[in-house]
This record gives structure tokens, C-alpha cells and sequence, in this order.
């Protein structure tokens, strides 16, 4: 997977980088993070400390393991959001994609359910068999969430962000609702999620408080197991006491955590967190962090507040789950779905597409 991803990454067309309509803005917190992205895989390269060997050999670790340097590489797609021709493309792979996932879904344990992230927003664009394999993708979701012995709970904030992208398109007309939607949804996690990283261990946090209600209303510990807390307050004990909360770690980083290694011998700790916003901290550190919920932040306020059709506008709404999502749900990694999600987060930063109306969408990405 790392060599087709590696790939994907070197055949990105180098004109996009030059001659994309992005603004100025979006151009430079790209780039930024782009940049940023290559110090940190290079801050690994030079690092001959020992514990780069801890898994194994340094190289292939750090090049082909898909939390390491490929994590940073997701980004750079989002040039070929610029270009219609690479959403049609994008679209085509989707259904390549959902055809071979349905064919395999319980040898794979329900490979589709991934492609919720975005899926949602060529619904209005496919014909009834690509909409039958959209219903699957939920259908597995509603699965993976709910079943088996170790459910994947984001799931549960994935699915009702589709459902609120069908209300905002089709049945809510109110810009005040949109702009509430929008704020509470930016601000929640900075409210919730955030102050741990600055929480004492004596206090409660938000996920052992809604544990706490949810055993209390439901007698059923095991369906709000509090499976957050901890990574956030060693993630913020090992940035503290390595003093790398500005830079991170590099792409290829470990963190200490005394609850993996009291059942394991992990000398040298963890290669990553299960919480998006946590790895992106022991990679690159604050910046990298501000630039990367930056540039889906602006995509997001531009699609949902300027965008002209209701495709850039659900991707919008997509984007924002993608933030949110990124606090509490392991969506980290590189593979297909990263990929989709910031081409289609590209879309939102083309005011070329912005300002397309449905019905020339419509036309496009049904040919």
C-alpha cells in the first residue's frame, strides 16, 4: 500500500502547484503545511537516535508505514481539486472502489464504511446502482459502530453529519441555522477536547463525564468506555517534557505512555495515537496543527457561505465533520479516503467551482 501511495504522491501534477485558482490565502497555508510537512519527514531522516531501530529497520518505518511520513502526504492532493478533470476521475475511482469493497466486505470487515467521510456528496451526481453502493457504505457504518467486540464509535458522528447535509441542501433554507451550525461545531471541540491537553490528572474531562451519564442512564459501561482521556494527557506529558509542543517530534516520532507499557515492553513508546489532532502534534507540533485545521476550516467557511451549488456546499459540511472528527476519531493514516477527502477539499478553495451552478455541476459530473 505505502509503494501505490508513494506513487499517487510523485504523479500529482507539478502545474497544479503553480497554476491553480486557489487565493492567495489558501495558497499559502497549502504550501506552509506542505513545507512543514517535508521538514518533519527530514528532522526523521537526520535523527540517529536509537530509537528510530525500535521497530525495526529506520527506513521502512518511516517511508512505509502509513502513520509516519505518508501521514503528512494527504495535503498535497488538494491541488487536483482544482481541476474538474480530477474530480470526474475521483468520482470514477469511488465507484471502482465501492464495487470492489461490496465484493469483499466481510472478507475485509467492511472496507466501505470509511468512504462515509465523503461519499455523501456525489449522491445528487450517480445513477441508482452507484446510489444502492452509497446506501452500503451506511449500512456497514451503521455495523462497524455498533457491533462486534470492538465497535468504531466515530461512526456515530460521521453518519448524522450526512444526514445534516441532506437537511441543509434540501430541507433547511435558514442562513441563521447554518451559520449557529457552523460556530457550535467549530467551537465545541476547542471547549470539550482541547482543555485536556491543559487538564490536571485530578480533573474530569468531558469523555469520563459522559461516560459517567451514560452508565448511570443505561447500566451499560461498555458502550461509553472512556477511551480518549488517557491518550490526551500523555500526548501532552511527553510534548511537555521533551519541550516539542511548537515543532512535534518529526514523521517518524514516539510518545511515552504508561498505559501501553504497562502490558507491553515498549522501551521507546508509541509510534501514534489512535486521535488525529494528538498525532499531528507529535509529528509537527502546533503549527503544523493550526495550518493543517487552517486549511480545512477555510475550505469548509468558504463552500458553506460562498459556495453557488450544493456540491462544493455539502463538502463544506463534510470538511467540518472531518474537523470535529479529528478530536476524537481515528481517521489518521494515509489511504483512499484521505486522499478523496482533500481533493474535494480543493473544490472548496477553486473559485472556479464555487461559483458554478448546479445545473453546470450537475452536467459535469454526470458525463
Amino acid at each position: 500500500m505505502a509503494i501505490g501511495m508513494w506513487t499517487s504522491v510523485l504523479f500529482v501534477p507539478v502545474a497544479l502547484y503553480r497554476k491553480n485558482d486557489f487565493s492567495r490565502r489558501a495558497n499559502l497555508v497549502l504550501r506552509a503545511l506542505l513545507i512543514l510537512g517535508v521538514y518533519e519527514i527530514l528532522v526523521s531522516v537526520f535523527n540517529t537516535d536509537a530509537s528510530m531501530y525500535a521497530l525495526g529497520n529506520k527506513w521502512i518505518t518511516l517511508f512505509g508505514n502509513e502513520y509516519t511520513a505518508l501521514i503528512l502526504m494527504p495535503p498535497l492532493f488538494t491541488y487536483i481539486g482544482s481541476s474538474l478533470y480530477g474530480v470526474k476521475k475521483l468520482k470514477k475511482a469511488t465507484c471502482l472502489f465501492l464495487v470492489c469493497g461490496a465484493l469483499f466486505s466481510l472478507a475485509l470487515k467492511y472496507p466501505l464504511a470509511f468512504l462515509t467521510t465523503f461519499v455523501i456528496v456525489f449522491y445528487p451526481y450517480v445513477g441508482k446502482k452507484y446510489k444502492c453502493l452509497i446506501g452500503l457504505v451506511f449500512v456497514e457504518a451503521i455495523i462497524k459502530a455498533t457491533m462486534g467486540d470492538n465497535p468504531t464509535r466515530m461512526f456515530l458522528i460521521i453518519i448524522p453529519f450526512s444526514i445534516i447535509v441532506i437537511l441543509f441542501l434540501y430541507v433547511i433554507k435558514s442562513e441563521r441555522i447554518k451559520k449557529w451550525f457552523v460556530v457550535a461545531v467549530t467551537v465545541a471541540p476547542l471547549i470539550l477536547f482541547v482543555p485536556m491537553l491543559m487538564a490536571n490528572n485530578g480533573e474530569e474531562s468531558f469523555f469520563q463525564k459522559a461516560n459517567l451519564y451514560i452508565v448511570e442512564k443505561t447500566d451499560d459501561d461498555g458502550l461509553a468506555s472512556d477511551t480518549r482521556t488517557f491518550l490526551y494527557l500523555e500526548m501532552a506529558e511527553d510534548l511537555t517534557h521533551t519541550n516539542s509542543w511548537l515543532l512535534g517530534k518529526g514523521a517518524f516520532s514516539h510518545y511515552y505512555s504508561l498505559y501501553f507499557d504497562q502490558s507491553s515492553n515498549g522501551k521507546y513508546g508509541r509510534i501514534s495515537s489512535e486521535v488525529p489532532l494528538l498525532n499531528y502534534l507529535l509529528r509537527g507540533g502546533l503549527i503544523y496543527v493550526l495550518l493543517y485545521f487552517g486549511l480545512i476550516l477555510i475550505g469548509a467557511y468558504n463552500a458553506i457561505f460562498n459556495g453557488k451549488n450544493k456540491f462544493v456546499q455539502s463538502i463544506g459540511i463534510m470538511a467540518l465533520c472531518w474537523y470535529f472528527n479529528s478530536f476524537v476519531g481515528d481517521i489518521i493514516g494515509c489511504r483512499f479516503y484521505h486522499v478523496a477527502f482533500f481533493i474535494l477539499l480543493g473544490c472548496t478553495l477553486s473559485p472556479k467551482l464555487l461559483n458554478m451552478s448546479d445545473q453546470k455541476i450537475k452536467r459535469i459530473l454526470m458525463n
